[in-house]
Formats: C-alpha cells, sequence, structure tokens
C-alpha cells in the first residue's frame, strides 16, 4: 500500500509542475499575442528599426521560455534536489 500511496503522489508533482510550466507558457503567448495585436500599427512605422520592435517582445517570450522550461526541466530538477538531500542525510547518519 505503501508504494501505489508513493507513485500516486509523484504522479501528481509531475502534474502539478507541468501544468504550472504550460499555465505560465501561455499566460506569456496570451499576453504577447495582445501586444501583438494593441502596437500592429506601430510595427509597420518602425520596421527599419528592429531593436526597437523587438523590445516590447523580450518579457513575454522570457516568460514564454520560462514556462516551457518549468514543463520540461522541473521535475528532474525536483528530484535531483531531492537525491542530493537523501543522500547527504544517509551519508551523514552512517558516521
Amino acid at each position: 500500500m505503501k508504494v501505489k500511496t508513493a507513485i500516486a503522489k509523484e504522479g501528481l508533482i509531475l502534474l502539478a509542475v507541468i501544468i504550472s510550466g504550460l499555465v505560465v507558457y501561455f499566460a506569456g503567448r496570451h499576453f504577447n499575442a495582445s501586444y501583438l495585436a494593441e502596437h500592429s500599427g506601430a510595427r509597420y512605422k518602425v520596421i527599419g528599426n528592429m531593436k526597437y520592435c523587438l523590445v516590447g517582445y523580450t518579457p513575454y517570450l522570457k516568460v514564454m521560455s520560462l514556462g516551457l522550461s518549468l514543463a520540461i526541466f522541473g521535475y528532474p530538477v525536483i528530484l535531483l534536489t531531492r537525491f542530493v538531500f537523501w543522500s547527504l542525510k544517509t551519508l551523514k547518519g552512517k558516521k
């Protein structure tokens, strides 16, 4: 019974990390789309200066990449952190 509980807990942690990462990604994507819709007229005026055009996109692109990174690498980072703490606790207890 204890194994099933541990598997269920890990599954819920995995789902929570993936869902939170995707929520962050889609929120950034939504705000990026609304920014583009709001500034679509100004975009054509400054098309020659791409650096100016991309200044407004940068925060939303960072949020989108953060969300994808969280969804993909969040759970392995949690597992690695828990493994390090477990191994330190185990090695400390052997003395």
